[in-house]
C-alpha cells in the first residue's frame, strides 16, 4: 500500500513578525507499507498463520521564503519505519501475540496523530517504541474479546503530537510506558 498527502500552508513560523501559526509553506508525507500473511506455504500451523508487516515513511517540510517549519528555514526531512509480527498464541483457538517496533527521526511527523496509547501515539514518536501484546476471546467466546497490552516509548526528540509546524523538535530523554487489560462484550 502506499500513501501520499500534501499540505499547502502549512502552518509555520513568520521568522520576520515572530508569529507562529501563519502559512509557512509546503509539507509532504509518504508512507510504503507491507503485510505479508503467512509466512511460507504449508511449512507449519504456526508460520503459516503469522502475520508480519513493514511500513516505511517520510515527511518533508519546505518552508516558504522568510518563513520556518519545525525550527528550521532550510527543507527539512524526517522519516519513520515499523515493522511487527502477530503471531498464534498457541493457548486458545484464536488468540494472537502481537510485537511491534517503531523508530521516527528528529523531524518526524506522522499522518495522523491519534493516540493508540494513555501516554501518546507510538507511530508518532521521535525516537523509538516497543510493544508486545495478546488478543484473545475470554472462554472461547467469540463476542468476549480481551487484550493485555504493554508499550514503551523513548523520545530522543520532543514528541510530535499534532501537525505544529511552528514547533521546533529539541532533544530530550522522554521514557514513558503504558500497560493495560481490558475485556470487551459485543452484541
Amino acid at each position: 500500500m502506499f500513501e501520499n498527502a500534501t499540505i499547502f500552508n502549512t502552518k509555520g513560523k513568520n521568522t520576520s513578525t515572530g508569529k507562529t501559526a501563519v502559512d509557512a509553506g509546503t509539507a509532504n508525507l509518504a508512507a510504503l507499507s507491507l503485510q505479508v500473511d503467512g509466512i511460507g506455504s504449508g511449512i507449519n500451523d504456526f508460520l503459516d498463520n503469522t502475520t508480519a508487516f513493514a511500513s516505511l515513511a517520510t515527511t518533508r517540510y519546505m518552508p516558504s521564503s522568510g518563513h520556518q517549519l519545525l525550527g528550521s528555514t532550510d527543507s527539512e526531512t524526517g522519516y519513520s519505519y515499523w515493522v511487527g509480527a502477530t503471531f498464534p498464541d498457541m493457548m486458545t483457538e484464536k488468540g494472537r501475540f502481537g510485537l511491534e517496533y517503531n523508530h521516527g527521526s528528529k523531524y518526524w511527523t506522522p499522518m495522523t496523530w491519534s493516540e493508540d496509547t494513555a501516554i501518546g501515539s507510538k507511530v508518532a514518536v521521535r525516537g523509538d517504541a516497543f510493544e508486545a501484546y495478546w488478543n484473545f476471546n475470554l472462554f472461547g467466546i467469540d463476542n468476549l474479546t480481551g487484550q493485555a497490552r504493554y508499550t514503551y516509548l523513548m523520545h530522543d526528540y520532543t514528541p510530535s503530537i499534532r501537525c505544529a509546524g511552528w514547533v521546533t523538535p529539541a532533544e530530550v530523554d522522554i521514557k514513558a510506558s503504558d500497560l493495560r487489560f481490558f475485556i470487551q462484550y459485543s452484541y
